[in-house]
C-alpha cells in the first residue's frame, strides 16, 4: 500500500456501516471533542476485530487520515495515537509519522525540480502537465522524470513520457 496516496475517504467505509458496534457517530459527531479522543474510541472500538483483514485496512486508513490531521494534534497526542495503532495491528514497519513527512517532502521537492527544469529549458508549463506531475508520488518514478526533464528535447517528448 502507497501511504503518501492514501486517504480516509469516508465512502471507502460503507460496508462497515451495517456493523453496529462501529463507533459512526464519533466520526460524524459534531460535538466539541479533540481529535485524539475521538480517535481512542474509534480505536477502542476496532480493537477487538484488529485480527479481521477488512478491520486492520480500516485501521490503517485511519492511521491515514491522523497522518493528513496532524497539524490539528499534539505531537505527544500524534505519537500515541501512532503507539495504539501499532499495538493495535501488530503492524512495526508501518511508517512512522516523521517518516510520511519526510517521504512527503522528498516528493513535494522533485515535483518542484521537474517543474523548475521544464519551465527553464521551456518557458511556462501549462497546469495540466503540472497537475499530471504533482500526481506523482512515487520518488522513483520522479527521479528519473527529473532526470528526462533535463535530457528531453520539448514538452511533447516529456508529456508523452508522463503517460
Amino acid at each position: 500500500m502507497n501511504i503518501l496516496s492514501s486517504s480516509f475517504p469516508l465512502f471507502s467505509l460503507c460496508f462497515f456501516r451495517e456493523n453496529p458496534c462501529f463507533p459512526w457517530q464519533k466520526i460524524f459527531s459534531k460535538r466539541k471533542e479533540t481529535l485524539k479522543s475521538s480517535f481512542d474510541v474509534i480505536l477502542d472500538e476496532l480493537q477487538p476485530y484488529s485480527q479481521n483483514p477488512k478491520y486492520r485496512e480500516l485501521i490503517r486508513k485511519l492511521w491515514c487520515y491522523v497522518v493528513d490531521n496532524a497539524e490539528k494534534l499534539t505531537e505527544t497526542d500524534a505519537e500515541e495515537i501512532e503507539t495504539k495503532i501499532r499495538e493495535i495491528i501488530g503492524d512495526h514497519n508501518m511508517p512512522t509519522l516523521a517518516q510520511i513527512y519526510i517521504d512527503k517532502g522528498k516528493v513535494e521537492n522533485n515535483v518542484e525540480s521537474i517543474l523548475a527544469i521544464l519551465e527553464d529549458r521551456f518557458g511556462e508549463v501549462t497546469q495540466a502537465m503540472r497537475d499530471d506531475v504533482a500526481d506523482i508520488s512515487d520518488l522513483t518514478m520522479l527521479r528519473r522524470l527529473t532526470l528526462l526533464a533535463g535530457k528531453c528535447k520539448s514538452l511533447a517528448e516529456f508529456k508523452k513520457a508522463l503517460k
